[in-house]
């Protein structure tokens, strides 16, 4: 009898022992699985940017000897020619001021004539001019037009129609359509004709003034 209850009792706890087994194992089949974090709009951004840019190679000794050595000698030679320079000629400073016009105030010029043009016209895309000084032409300008007036007052105007026919060659937009292309190349042609109007002008106030040509 004894060993009847016994056996009894063994049978309700393997009964018992295998419902929480199965029990266990239905939670844990049942559990949802994790969710891969979705990217954030931070991250997505990130994707489209492509990869980062790789970081600059440090400068080596060489390299770093090479800009010291180019430096020193910059300095030393430009010493040795304003030293040897003979006295600055009469009138110098209104030939300087001369040059500084010529080199700034046709700027202004050319942005209001390009954003005139630029509001008239239907054909240009939005990007085709880029305003003020973020624009990296407004910069090109700035050296071009001294060393114009540079390239008249010297007696060699053939460096502008060399200059210009490489600069028109990168100008020229590919890429566009026949319309686009053909305006913003005229947008171009626009800003390059105002900027060497003022390269005229001031010629022709070198010349009134009778400042000297070499």
């Amino acid at each position: 009898m004894v060993r009847v209850r016994e056996a009894e009792a063994g049978g309700r706890s393997g009964i018992e022992q295998h419902h929480a087994g199965s029990v266990e194992h239905l939670t844990v089949n049942a559990a949802p699985k994790p969710q891969l974090p979705s990217p954030s709009e931070g991250d997505s951004t990130l994707a489209e940017r492509g990869p980062a840019a790789p970081a600059k190679p440090e400068r080596s000794g060489l390299q770093r000897a090479v800009v010291w050595s180019v430096g020193i000698a910059s300095v030393v030679s430009g010493v040795f020619v304003l030293r040897a320079l003979p006295s600055l000629p009469h009138g110098w400073l209104l030939q300087v001021a001369v040059f500084a016009a010529v080199t700034t105030i046709p700027h202004w010029f050319v942005e209001l004539f390009a954003r005139t043009a630029e509001a008239l016209s239907t054909d240009l895309p939005s990007w085709a001019h880029v305003r003020g000084f973020r624009n990296i032409g407004a910069f090109v300008g700035l050296l071009e037009r001294p060393l114009f007036l540079g390239a008249l007052v010297a007696g060699y105007p053939q460096f502008i129609a060399v200059w210009f026919v490489f600069k028109g060659i990168a100008g020229y937009r590919v890429g566009l359509s026949k319309t686009q292309a053909r305006r913003t190349f005229q947008l171009f042609l626009l800003n390059n004709a105002v900027s060497l109007a003022g390269v005229a002008l001031g010629w022709l106030a070198w010349k009134l003034l009778g400042l000297p040509t070499y």
